[in-house]
């Protein structure tokens, strides 16, 4: 594989395998490597030993090759940090590959729960990636490559349709600075084409935290049982928790007086804004918690085959995911702080 080094167990995996005499070809197969990569590693790590009767033999010794290796890196410049400490590697390839962290996400944790290690910085983790220096981590594992930067969100002035729902033109400005809590983004991911089953997320904009549903059948009415469970679950908090819902226009959403009514009160339970058709960057959030939703749940994947506990596990995984936006906390305690002040 391209730029892909040895590590040092692996160099010590390899001389195991030549002692016990197994073919090269089997060895480059069983290392995932290329055969030239395997004889231009046993080449660097060749030395001349001494028998009990003084005669001199070769045999590769990774101890060598692994010293050599770091000295020739020396040469090349700075060793990367990642290198010089053999357990900051094992955390950062136990965040990256058993936790699927991102890897700015792995940074700012184990910064967090490591404070004693000199730990590098996300460019950095990315360019130790690309060299191949994290075992079992390529490009191809990580979820986005790269940083992207934030485009500026613009304020599209459309005539909205509808003359009775309510547009996201009116929706108040200050929302859009996310400091104030309670204010949500309300989308469905949908299954298969020969699957009904939908899943309604709705995004709370501040903490980043979101509630899942699993719904029979992509319809309002549908929609509006969610939302009072919702509702029989927080009672008289439930107008203080869900100031307000931002959605698209699907079919599944145009009952805007169904999804505002309350179960308890004649007053409106939230207030409905509507985004323009095909914006899908005004529920920024929401869209981001749906591409987390389908790195576990795939495009194309029947939701009706899928366990509520399984839902629930992926749903608790992303709430309790540390965000970077979020200084490295996670939504569902961001979520309870804000409801224990109500």
């Amino acid at each position: 594989m391209k730029n892909k080094y040895f590590t040092k167990d692996e160099r010590t995996q390899l001389e195991g395998y030549l002692k016990a005499r197994m073919p090269k070809r089997e060895i480059a197969k069983t290392m995932e490597k290329s055969l030239k990569t395997i004889y231009n590693e046993i080449k660097r790590g060749t030395i001349a030993l001494l028998n009990s009767d003084l005669t001199e033999y070769e045999a590769y010794c990774a101890d060598f090759a692994q010293a050599d290796f770091l000295e020739k890196q020396k040469n090349k410049g700075a060793v990367p940090k990642v290198l010089r400490d053999q357990e900051l590697l094992n955390l950062i390839q136990h965040k990256l590959v058993k936790e699927r962290l991102s890897p700015d996400v792995t940074i700012g944790t184990l910064r967090k729960e490591h404070p004693e290690k000199d730990i590098p910085c996300t460019t950095s983790l990315y360019y130790a990636i690309d060299k191949g220096f994290i075992p079992g981590v390529s490009n191809k594992s990580l979820l986005v490559k790269g940083l992207k930067k934030k485009q500026a969100i613009k304020r599209v002035n459309r005539t909205h349709k509808s003359k009775v729902r309510t547009s996201i033109e009116k929706r108040p400005e200050e929302i859009l600075d996310r400091n104030e809590f309670g204010h949500f983004e309300m989308d469905c991911v949908e299954s298969c084409k020969s699957d009904q089953e939908c899943l309604l997320v709705m995004t709370e904009r501040m903490t980043r935290h979101s509630f899942v549903f699993r719904m029979r059948q992509k319809t309002e009415a549908s929609v509006i049982k969610c939302l009072d469970t919702l509702e029989c679950k927080y009672k008289h908090k439930f107008k203080k928790i869900f100031k307000t819902i931002t959605m698209d226009n699907g079919s599944e959403f145009l009952d805007f007086k169904g999804i505002e009514k309350s179960l308890y009160t004649k007053k409106k339970r939230t207030t409905t804004y509507y985004c323009h058709p095909y914006t899908a960057c005004e529920r920024g959030s929401n869209e981001n918690y749906n591409r987390f939703i389908r790195r576990y749940i795939k495009k194309g994947e029947k939701i009706a085959d899928l366990s509520l506990h399984y839902i629930k596990q992926v749903v608790d995984r992303i709430n309790h995911y540390p965000r970077k936006i979020l200084n490295y906390c996670c939504s569902a305690e961001l979520f309870e702080l804000e409801l224990s002040k109500l």
